[in-house]
Formats: structure tokens, C-alpha cells, sequence
């Protein structure tokens, strides 16, 4: 089998989002911003009564998406067209407001610029989540995740473009040139 180009792992991770409103668009812990994908199905995890960590002695209940995506490890703004909304040193409810103006749009557009660490997100109504790796960044910090079904894809700091089964070991990766993907529903 011929190994994967850049463009054609993007296709296949984000593919099937192409069309589809983001949902549950929050942020987590620190910076960390989540959002959802696609039909909703509940994740149960069973409660571990051994655990030393009192809220997995209990079970947990999660909805996700089909594509669930994740950023950490990097900075990153908001953008209303060409004004900034929030960043990632904003106060917690500026960015509540913020990330409430992605919820529910499509994302149309993705950028990777592996030379300055950075990716765009743009989705409808000119909104734009700007992600730049930090100025102490490492080689593997993983900037931007989506999980899908099968496998996971994941963009780092250093420019790489990891994807396969979701544990890291196990992973491909491979370094791209500057790409500009429009997503449109097929």
C-alpha cells in the first residue's frame, strides 16, 4: 500500500465533518477547546470502584460525535472577520461568548502552516479559530486532534501530521508543505 499524501489524510479525517454544524463547542481544562461532529451516541464509561480518583469510582456519561476534536497545547484566537473576539488568555466567560459564536456553524476551510506551527479553522459567517504553537513549543505537542471512528488524526507544533489507530505508538507520520483545504459537502 502507497503511503498516504498530507492532503489526502486531511481529506479522510475531514471529510466526513464537510457540511455538518459543529456542536458542543466548550472550553476545557486551561485553554483546551473541544467540539463535536456529527450524529450524537452516548460514551459510558464504567465506573472503577478501585480507583483512587473519586469520579471514576462512578460512572461517567459523555455525548460525542461522530468526529470529536480536540485543541490543547497551543495559543489561539478567535476571529469575527478581521477583529478578534477572544484568545487564549482571555477570561473564561469572554471565551464562553466567543466559542458560543462557532457553535453550530460548519467548518468550511483548514490551513497548516508547518513552517510558523500554525493552523485556521474557518467556518461560516467569517468566524475563524487562528491555532499558533507556543513560543517554547516542542517537537510533539499536539496542537489539533480529531477523533473519528477508526483512527485519529493529529497535527503538531513541529509540523507534522500524525494519523492511525489511537494509540501514539502505532501512529504514522509525516510532514507537509503549506496546505489550504476547502471542505464542501459531497
Amino acid at each position: 500500500m502507497s503511503k498516504l499524501t498530507p492532503e489526502q489524510v486531511l481529506r479522510s479525517h475531514f471529510g466526513p465533518v464537510a457540511g455538518l454544524p459543529c456542536w458542543q463547542v466548550a472550553q476545557g481544562y486551561g485553554s483546551f477547546i473541544t467540539m463535536e461532529f456529527g450524529e450524537p451516541r452516548l460514551e459510558i464509561r464504567q465506573p472503577a470502584p478501585e480507583s483512587k480518583i473519586r469520579a471514576l469510582q462512578r460512572r461517567g456519561v459523555t455525548v460525542r460525535g461522530s468526529r470529536h476534536m480536540w485543541i490543547e497545547q497551543c495559543g489561539w484566537k478567535i476571529m469575527e472577520g478581521l477583529g478578534e473576539v477572544a484568545n487564549s488568555e482571555t477570561p473564561r466567560e469572554d471565551i464562553a461568548r466567543a466559542l458560543a459564536l462557532i457553535d453550530g456553524q460548519v467548518l468550511r476551510e483548514i490551513r497548516l502552516n508547518p513552517d510558523e506551527g500554525s493552523c485556521v479553522l474557518g467556518f461560516e459567517h467569517r468566524m475563524f479559530l487562528m491555532l499558533r504553537r507556543y513560543d517554547d513549543w516542542q517537537q510533539g505537542d499536539q496542537m489539533l486532534s480529531v477523533y473519528g471512528p477508526e483512527a485519529v488524526l493529529t497535527y503538531c507544533a513541529g509540523g507534522q501530521l500524525e494519523y492511525g489507530p489511537g494509540d501514539d505508538r502505532n501512529r504514522t507520520s509525516l510532514r507537509s508543505g503549506k496546505i489550504r483545504m476547502m471542505l464542501e459537502p459531497e
